[in-house]
Order: structure tokens, then C-alpha cells, then sequence
């Protein structure tokens, strides 16, 4: 006589509620993609019905991040970055940050339809292994700052890494001096010394590209320096302050404030150039350098002691 199977609710083995339990799957980290089907048995089903395969995201989530989940991974680079509230490039489009093994990815605005790497427009993709703790919808702050490095190149790398070493220490996105020597140590190599180029000190990321790009004319430029009760953006030589003026100073507020910044430096006998993101970004060559040139030619500091640091620079003619 054969042996009887236990029901299910005498089976030891399986739980009176299994299938309950099935039915209603438990919260998943963002990202992690489960079958609907009840156990491995039915693989081949799933894989004749594609429509089984559910995706679990918190909406609660920013909008990037979840389309950085539809992609298959999370956000990265910039993306990253401009979720712990550093600047960014305009337009970055989204960074997603993928496993090294990562296929079969995903439209960012349509999970169920498949996309080659690469051939979604305003999707950048970045297959690196995550070396610092990750949250569970982007990589970490060091792990993002190293993508940008390799990314958007020097301007906008340094300018996130300033921001960051300026943030309230504890506060997200702050980058202390430990991890900026591992983000060092990390990036050196093929990126040059890129992350090495950052300076703790710059109140605006127009501030940290314009320092860079005096320093790559041969200039040595101070920031914040302090003047009076104010703090100059930047100062070249002995007298000549510019200050860079970022989205923050369209108020009428920051003009009037603005203007008093002026009239102080000038009546310590200190020249003002005074330029605007668009200027910088848009008009560097043709109104922005000719106007520093001709007032360091004015001021004599263009030879002068402070004028330049590199021995390169003391040589260009800028007549």
C-alpha cells in the first residue's frame, strides 16, 4: 500500500500561507527585477512570456532614478552628483551606473522594450565596479565624482569636487579630506591628475572654472581672498579683483550688494572686472581674456611679482 501525502497544511516543509506569501512579494531594492511565476519550474514559461517579468521601484524616488532603474542599474556620474546637490554641466542628459555584466538593458522611459547600449539619445551609460558604499538608487559620492573625472572632463569635475569639500561637514554630498585622497588616488592615471586640481576655498562653480582657466593662461589667481569686510571672488597680481557672477545674482538684492563690493574694493585702490556664467562659458576668448590682459597691462602686474607663475607664461607675448 502506497504512503499518503501530507496535505499542505500538514507538510512541514511548506508553509500554510506560501502562496499568500507569493502573491504579495516584499519590498525590493530599486533596481532588482523578479519573476511573477511561483518557482524555477516555470523558467521556461517566463521566458515565452516576457510580460511576467515585473520591475519593483519605490516611487517615492527622483524621476532620473527611476529611469535609471528602467535602464537596469542606477544613477552615476552627474546624475549621481546633482542628487547630492553638486553642480553639473547643463543638459548632462541621465548617467546611469551599470555592473560590469550588465545586459539585456532597457529604454529609460519604457521597461518593457529593450535598447542596445548606447543607442538611446541623452542616456550615458558607465560600466565601472562600485568601489565606495552605494545607496540603493545611486553610487557613491566618490564613486560619482570619479565618473565625472572621466566623463565631462577637468572644468566641471573640479568645479563638483569644490563644491563638495565646501559642504557642511555631515551633510550629504560632503566630501571630507580622506575620501578626497582616495578620489585622488582613485583618478590618478588615466585622468591625469584631474581630481588633484581642486581647491578647497571656491564659493561657485563658475569660480572654480574660471580659476582653471587662469591657471592654464599662466596667471596665479587668489580666491577669497579678504577685502575689508568682503571676500573677493578672485584676485590676480596686487589690484586686480574679479568676480564672478553666477545665477545667484539676478536678484535686485544681490545688485545692490553687488555694487557695494565694488565700490569697496575700488576705494582700496583695487581694479573690478566683473563677469557673468554666460560671458565665461559663452564669450571666454573674445571678451573675457582681453579684458583681464589689458587690465593687467594697465595695472603693470602683467610681469609683475604675482602676475604669473609659470615660467611659460612670463614669455607669451600679449600684445
Amino acid at each position: 500500500m502506497g504512503r499518503c501525502q501530507p496535505s499542505g497544511h500538514d507538510n512541514p516543509h511548506r508553509p500554510p500561507n506560501e502562496h499568500a506569501q507569493r502573491r504579495r512579494p516584499h519590498p525590493r531594492p530599486a533596481g532588482r527585477r523578479v519573476h511573477s511565476a511561483p518557482d524555477r519550474r516555470h523558467a521556461a514559461q517566463r521566458r515565452a512570456h516576457p510580460s511576467t517579468y515585473r520591475l519593483y521601484v519605490d516611487p517615492s524616488l527622483p524621476g532620473p532614478a527611476i529611469r535609471a532603474v528602467r535602464v537596469g542599474g542606477m544613477l552615476g556620474c552627474c546624475s549621481a552628483a546633482e542628487s547630492y546637490g553638486l553642480p553639473v554641466p547643463q543638459q548632462a542628459g541621465l548617467h546611469v551606473a551599470l555592473e560590469p555584466n550588465s545586459s539585456r538593458l532597457r529604454s529609460s522611459t519604457n521597461a518593457s522594450r529593450h535598447v542596445p547600449a548606447g543607442a538611446e539619445p541623452g542616456v550615458h551609460l558607465h560600466w565601472r565596479d562600485r568601489r565606495v558604499g552605494h545607496q540603493r538608487f545611486r553610487v557613491g559620492l566618490v564613486d560619482a565624482l570619479q565618473q565625472m573625472v572621466l566623463c565631462v572632463g577637468e572644468e566641471w569635475s573640479v568645479a563638483a569636487i569644490d563644491a563638495a569639500r565646501m559642504k557642511t561637514p555631515g551633510s550629504e554630498g560632503h566630501l571630507d579630506d580622506a575620501f578626497y585622497r582616495m578620489l585622488v588616488r582613485f583618478c590618478a592615471g588615466a585622468s591625469g591628475d584631474i581630481a588633484g586640481l581642486s581647491v578647497r576655498g571656491a564659493e561657485s562653480p563658475l569660480e572654480s572654472i574660471v580659476r582653471l582657466r587662469l591657471q592654464r593662461m599662466g596667471l596665479e589667481p587668489v580666491i577669497q581672498l579678504p577685502i575689508g569686510k568682503y571676500r573677493a571672488d578672485i584676485v590676480i597680481g596686487d589690484r586686480l579683483v574679479i568676480e564672478c557672477d553666477g545665477t545667484q545674482h539676478a536678484t535686485a538684492e544681490q545688485f545692490v550688494r553687488d555694487r557695494d563690493r565694488d565700490a569697496l574694493f575700488a576705494a582700496r585702490g583695487y581694479r573690478v572686472l566683473r563677469f557673468t556664467y554666460a560671458q565665461v562659458m559663452q564669450s571666454w576668448d573674445s571678451l573675457v581674456v582681453p579684458a583681464i590682459l589689458a587690465a593687467l597691462h594697465g595695472s603693470g602686474d602683467l610681469h609683475g611679482s604675482g602676475g604669473f607663475l609659470h615660467g611659460s607664461g612670463r614669455n607669451r607675448d600679449f600684445s
